[in-house]
């Protein structure tokens, strides 16, 4: 009995070299443009082009007769060659650095629970306002919404009712959580620095604001360039459109280099057996 093992033998081929085409993309190609992608990225926007800054840190005081709290950040200007010293979040009010002669860019991402102490209703909608200050009492920005307020007689079966969350403080995380986020909300032109305060205005004793771990503002250097802007802004979004940018071109110059090695061998066995 006689067996072809012809068709075998060419499917093991063809799978080698899809095997080995695999290995080349996902093991060295594509890390190797991470690592290229990422250093053109912070060799354009040093890492200290940005840092978060965690509510955490901030100076926090609560004045019960004018019905506000008040969250304050204390900022200076230094002339360090090297990189900057972020804020460690630790918890600890610190002073954050900015370099001198450099414009920067506050966002505001404020995530914080109301709870009314002498509401009888489940759901109380309230309005809050949200004043930013500077060292020299200056308005940078005015924000004016309504919040949802947890009263005393926040029933649990609420929490009973949402079976599908792990525990119940997602439950309240998910329906009592609330989110003023603010993009560009000061400008710190070089030479600006002192003290930023976040003024949450309360329309009653009666309301307590509890701030999200989560929140805090996130302090970017400003480029003249819009594109650096948008790079520093949209890091993950830059990171995945450039990666796959470079990824794409080292791809396309192996597929040719590849094509035009097969195609060169077959000439050359081809013209040796014209010899033969």
């Amino acid at each position: 009995m006689k067996f072809n093992l012809t068709r075998p033998l060419q499917l093991a081929q063809w799978f080698s070299y899809i095997m080995g085409i695999c290995i080349v993309q996902f093991l060295i190609i594509l890390p190797l443009s991470a690592l290229l992608f990422h250093d053109f990225y912070i060799k354009l926007l040093p890492p200290d082009s940005s840092q978060w800054i965690s509510i955490n840190n901030f100076e926090r005081n609560v004045i019960e007769n004018k019905e506000m709290v008040v969250l304050a950040q204390q900022f200076r200007r230094v002339t360090s060659q090297g990189p900057l010293i972020p804020v460690d979040p630790n918890g600890i009010p610190q002073t954050a650095d900015l370099r001198v002669g450099t414009s920067y860019k506050l966002d505001l991402q404020l995530d914080f629970y109301c709870k009314n102490l002498n509401s009888s209703d489940v759901m109380d909608l309230q309005e809050v306002s949200i004043r930013v200050l500077g060292s020299t009492g200056d308005v940078y920005y005015h924000y004016r919404g309504p919040i949802l307020c947890k009263s005393s007689a926040f029933d649990t079966t609420v929490l009973d009712g949402n079976k599908q969350l792990v525990s119940r403080t997602a439950v309240v995380r998910n329906e009592w959580l609330n989110k003023v986020h603010i993009d560009d909300m000061i400008h710190m032109k070089p030479g600006i620095a002192g003290t930023v305060e976040i003024i949450i205005d309360l329309p009653g004793p009666e309301l307590v604001i509890i701030p999200d771990p989560s929140s805090g503002i996130l302090v970017r250097r400003f480029f003249g360039s819009g594109l650096r802007n948008w790079m520093l802004r949209w890091w993950r979004t830059t990171y995945i459109v450039g990666i796959s940018m470079v990824y794409i071109s080292i791809s396309s110059i192996f597929v040719i280099t590849c094509i035009a090695a097969f195609y060169t061998s077959r000439q050359i066995k081809s013209n040796s057996k014209k010899k033969d």
